[in-house]
């Protein structure tokens, strides 16, 4: 891990950016890099190697790969007449490093 500057809530920064993301992460580099005092918040935990598994159908239960239906359901239909169904939006990844909420899900 790279060694991150920790700062106290009372701390003045230059820039706080939302999500660490491909956008997200790239401009915290960049400006970070150029002398900028940069906060980047993330609405997931930090992750380690140590929090993953190679155990696909665990990933899957544990929602690691997903949105969690519970405390952040997405729906899909398939056509605007259809009843909205919640399932999980794949590659929902929340967590550092950020996400694409896309319109996939696992059936």
């Amino acid at each position: 891990m790279l060694d991150q500057p920790k700062y106290k809530t009372t701390d003045e920064v230059d820039f706080i950016i939302i999500g660490s993301g491909a956008a997200g992460g790239v401009l915290a580099k960049e400006l970070s890099g150029n002398g900028f005092r940069v906060v980047v918040l993330e609405q997931g935990p930090y992750l380690t190697e140590a929090d993953f598994t190679h155990n696909e159908v665990e990933v899957v239960n544990r929602n690691q790969l997903t949105n969690h239906p519970e405390l952040q359901p997405a729906t899909f239909r398939r056509i605007p007449q259809e009843k909205a169904k919640r399932h999980r939006a794949l590659v929902y990844g929340g967590m550092v490093g950020g996400s694409r909420r896309l319109a996939y899900s696992l059936r």
